[in-house]
């Protein structure tokens, strides 16, 4: 996508399948082209309300690795 829009291929709309559109990275790359997008995603795909976030990781306890996951918690979780 960078190399047509460096080429000056007209900008229009992006559509990709749910190989693509489960990649957040995809998404906001082309978000950051500034192009519009639509994408499929997986019917198990889950996302976050407007305004929400996943937990921060568990506090660390100091003994093991710390801990680097997301967290849900009742009320607190994704809508699919």
């Amino acid at each position: 996508l960078r190399e047509a829009i460096a080429s000056g291929v007209a900008p229009g709309i992006v559509l990709a399948d749910a190989g693509y559109g489960d990649e957040t990275a995809f998404r906001d790359g082309v978000t950051e082209l500034g192009l519009l997008y639509a994408v499929g995603i997986r019917s198990v795909t889950s996302v976050w309300a407007p305004g929400t976030a996943p937990l921060p990781p568990k506090p660390w306890s100091g003994r093991g690795k710390p801990p680097t996951l997301l967290r849900r918690a009742p009320g607190h979780e994704p809508i699919a």
